[in-house]
């Protein structure tokens, strides 16, 4: 049986470590059904944490939130055009990012139906492309946020992976001098908050009064593991059979894998189906960062892949990952059928039949690793 383990431990972990590094404000960004664990476990975990902010990406999840009990703020991060929607909103009392004149009017509406002032955190443009109103043309804005209630401001940088921290400088930059344009307007900023998870880990806080960490509270950030977070979900199943194969068998579904001595292979009834090496990872690799790569590699004769903990020893996936099952070389190691096996994973796309597990202090010190993973692993989009 494949579930997924969530580590309550690891999570409470990682908020001590960011909470050491910044005492911004913590926006806990638990959009797309808690990244995968659960909206509302996920958010009561946070809340005995001492959490009291709170950012979806849809209404159904902030709906799902309140329904739950959460009297926390509440911060919508997209788009909501629907003016009866927003009325529904502005009764459930979540706070809505404003980023356009059609935008403004839509909420404009649902205020004068509902006669409930609209609470808001303006969105600004500073390269991203996607939503917020362009930091170098805020000249409309003053008329956008009469009859509003700004209480805060902020930005989503674009993340590209060449010169990233010169790139977030840049940004950020941009940001506060949108933020100079609105002090000239005399239009309130309210808390500011710049900085997600992949930006807080390179860049700390970047002045500002709170950050929005979302994937880092699970630990899937790159590099994240060398700061002290710790990875708080990974899939886990058991060795389910062992067997031995010989110098030019093939393996896999093409055969083109050919075995050039003696193996140990292992299988592991569990696949992509179950979220195994799914999605990308949490960094957009330069093509040509992707072509030396490559080129190394067939140079060297040296083979990328994928790795995973069997009894907390590393070992490589061999051959094609198939929908409900993946090969594993055994070969130098002393394993037992019913070994536990640690696949770590994007929870995103670990589907919902899969059972989540929430470990103790006492369960998820008994499942730490005892290896160290050394190939690629399934990583938390930011």
């Amino acid at each position: 049986m494949t579930i997924l383990n969530i580590s309550e431990p690891a999570i409470r972990n990682n908020i001590c470590e960011i909470r050491l590094r910044s005492d911004s404000r913590i926006i806990a960004v638990i959009k797309e059904n808690g990244y995968g664990i659960g909206l509302v476990p996920f958010y009561r975990i946070l809340k005995s944490c001492g959490i009291d902010f709170f950012a979806v990406s849809s209404p159904a999840e902030a709906f799902a939130l309140r329904s739950a009990g959460c009297e926390e703020s509440i911060l919508l991060l997209t788009p909501e055009l629907s003016v009866n929607v927003c009325e529904k909103l502005l009764a459930a009392n979540i706070i809505l990012m404003l980023g356009s004149l059609e935008q403004a009017d839509v909420l404009k509406e649902a205020s004068r139906r509902s006669k409930v002032i609209p609470r808001i955190h303006l969105a600004i443009d500073t390269g991203l492309g996607r939503y917020g109103f362009p930091w170098d043309a805020l000249e409309n804005l003053r008329f956008c946020t009469s009859g509003m209630q700004v209480e805060g401001c902020y930005t989503h940088f674009s993340t590209a992976s060449r010169s990233y921290v010169k790139n977030i400088r840049r940004q950020n930059r941009r940001f506060w001098h949108a933020l100079s344009t609105l002090d000239a307007m005399n239009i309130p900023r309210g808390i500011t908050h710049v900085s997600e998870s992949r930006a807080f880990l390179s860049c700390g806080d970047l002045g500002c009064d709170a950050i929005r960490i979302g994937s880092l509270l699970l630990g899937c950030c790159q590099k994240a593991s060398d700061a002290g977070y710790q990875r708080a979900v990974w899939l886990e199943t058991t060795l389910y059979q062992k067997m031995l194969r010989h110098p030019g068998d093939s393996i896999g579904y093409d055969g083109t894998l050919i075995r050039k001595k003696d193996t140990l292979i292992g299988l592991v009834q569990t696949g992509y189906r179950d979220g195994v090496f799914v999605g990308r990872t949490d960094t957009e690799t330069p093509l040509l960062y992707q072509f030396l790569r490559k080129s190394f590699h067939r140079i060297t004769r040296k083979k990328e892949g994928h790795f995973v903990l069997v009894n907390g020893v590393s070992v490589p996936v061999i051959g094609k990952i198939g929908m409900n099952h993946m090969l594993l070389d055994l070969s130098g190691g002393d394993f037992l059928i019913g070994d536990p096996v640690r696949i770590e994973v994007n929870p995103l796309f670990v589907p919902e039949r899969v059972p989540r597990v929430f470990l103790s202090s006492m369960e998820a010190e008994k499942a730490k690793p005892c290896g160290v993973l050394t190939g690629p692993l399934g990583t938390c989009p930011i």
